[in-house]
């Protein structure tokens, strides 16, 4: 028997059992088209997943923390993160900048002439700064001169006069109160280029 006859005995078999010839390809139609679809929707979900993380912050930006016990019954540590980690962190490969940031957390008051508002410090080391590709609205960012800062919006918009309240002229202290609140509203205040 050569390759002719067995196409011939092929032929006359598919053409006898019509049924099972339409039910296995039908089969391996919708086979096929259930797999493309599963990978086109894990494809879809994956660019819609990163975009989504995108949108939320940019996705290359690894903050590190200390690590603290919180096991119960674990030791009380206060680990902090130094100059030697810093470094180590800079001569891993594939890492653009490094930027370390202390944070005060309490109350901190902002003093320009009679006005006065509430803020957060925070302290950078500003050599990898371009690294980062940070946006500013008006102003330069900081270049890493001593005694440098950026104010932040929000901080302009608390900005409020100090208010004299006591009959005897005793200047109490501010009332502070966020955009679109209480007294002051409105007001924004101008610090670009305030020593």
């Amino acid at each position: 028997m050569n390759f002719k006859d067995g196409l011939k005995i092929v032929g006359r078999n598919l053409y006898t059992r019509k049924g099972r010839t339409f039910l296995t390809s039908l089969g391996v139609a919708i086979g096929t088209a259930a797999i493309i679809g599963m990978i086109s929707l894990a494809i879809g979900l994956k660019a819609n997943a990163i975009k989504s993380f995108e949108n939320f912050q940019d996705i290359t930006l690894l903050e590190v923390h200390p690590g603290y016990d919180q096991q119960p019954g674990g030791r009380a540590t206060n680990p902090v993160i130094t100059q030697r980690n810093v470094e180590e962190a800079r001569n891993i490969p594939g890492v653009a900048g490094v930027m370390p940031i202390n944070r005060v957390w309490g109350d901190m008051e902002i003093k320009l002439g009679r006005k006065a508002g509430q803020a957060s410090l925070i302290g950078i080391d500003a050599s990898d700064v371009t690294a980062f590709n940070f946006k500013m609205e008006q102003g330069v960012f900081i270049s890493g001169v001593k005694n440098e800062a950026v104010v932040t919006y929000p901080v302009t918009q608390s900005m409020r006069e100090k208010q004299r309240r006591s009959r005897n002229n005793k200047e109490e202290p501010p009332m502070y109160y966020g955009p679109g609140m209480g007294e002051g509203t409105g007001q924004t205040t101008d610090l670009l280029n305030k020593t």
